[in-house]
């Protein structure tokens, strides 16, 4: 029985390495988006490259391409 979770973890491990890596974080999303029905992405308030980042993701043309609706949460209190 010991032998199953190294044999697992070996699956696993060489699951992971066979699929490429994005080369940056746009790339990352739309293969998220390609790959599943909903992705979520998280936000940090008042950081100009974050906001940097959503505009260039929202411009990509292949971002727009995949993704068909966006939902933005926003409220005060």
């Amino acid at each position: 029985m010991k032998g199953i979770p190294i044999l697992l973890l070996a699956t696993f491990s060489t699951l992971v390495h066979s699929q490429s890596l994005p080369a940056d974080g746009v790339t990352g999303i739309v293969r998220a988006f390609r790959r599943h029905p909903v992705v979520a992405i998280g936000e940090i308030h008042s950081i100009q490259q974050a906001g940097d980042f959503y505009d260039s993701l929202v411009r990509n043309q292949e971002f727009q391409q995949t993704v068909n609706d966006i939902v933005i949460e926003f409220a005060s209190r």
